[in-house]
């Protein structure tokens, strides 16, 4: 078997005599012949043909390659063999975008129902007594400069004055001042238990973040915070 593969080998050699050039449909001319030719054994029955193209390929490119030899010489042999075209890898690109920082900007919207300002006015007996009288007095001082406003001061409040409904009720006195805009709404509470009460003055919404009233003068102990 090894003498009959070298015999092979040898006829092979009339491969270079024998190619036929397949080119694309449409070619101008024959191509040239190829740059090289060159053979690996591969098996006892199969061989291996490496063939460099030629350097004109006559104006379409080369698909393929039709090899044909014979065993014996003048017995024309047929055999069929593939061949395959390297066309070499395909081409591989790498992409790379960038894109500016930019900082992100929200917008927090909050709500809320819109809530005059309270503040009570506390009232207490004189020490050493239990019962306020309507002859105790006190009034207040509210100075609102600090909002474009000015400083006003009420009129003699009664110890005991009815929260609203008259000239000489808390509510009406406080309206009178020319730096409350309108008429505050004004709840008395029930006895405390030092025998006082306590006016709880809720102010218009327009008058946001007011500063707190002081008092002016008074009879009996009196004092005033904001709720």
């Amino acid at each position: 078997r090894a003498s009959s593969l070298q015999g092979l080998l040898r006829l092979v050699l009339f491969i270079l005599a024998a190619i036929q050039f397949h080119c694309a449909h449409g070619a101008t001319s024959t191509p040239g012949p190829p740059a090289s030719v060159s053979l690996s054994v591969l098996g006892k029955d199969s061989i291996e043909v490496f063939i460099d193209p030629p350097i004109s390929d006559g104006g379409s490119p080369i698909t393929a390659y039709t090899i044909e030899w014979d065993k014996e010489e003048g017995v024309p042999e047929v055999q069929r063999i593939s061949t395959a075209l390297d066309l070499g890898a395909n081409e591989v690109q790498s992409i790379t975008t960038t894109i500016e920082d930019v900082n992100e900007i929200q917008i927090v919207r909050t709500s809320a129902t819109p809530r005059g300002e309270v503040q009570t006015i506390t009232v207490s007996p004189p020490p050493g007594e239990s019962i306020l009288e309507s002859a105790y007095s006190f009034a207040i001082l509210l100075n609102t400069t600090a909002m474009g406003g000015s400083v006003q001061y009420s009129g003699q409040i009664s110890a005991t004055a009815a929260a609203d409904g008259s000239r000489a009720s808390v509510s009406e006195i406080l309206s009178s001042m020319s730096n409350i805009p309108a008429t505050p709404t004004v709840v008395k509470s029930a006895t405390n238990a030092d025998g006082g009460h306590s006016y709880t003055v809720t102010f218009p919404t327009s008058m946001r973040n007011m500063p707190q009233m002081e008092v002016f003068m008074s009879d009996i102990p009196v004092s005033i915070e904001t709720v």
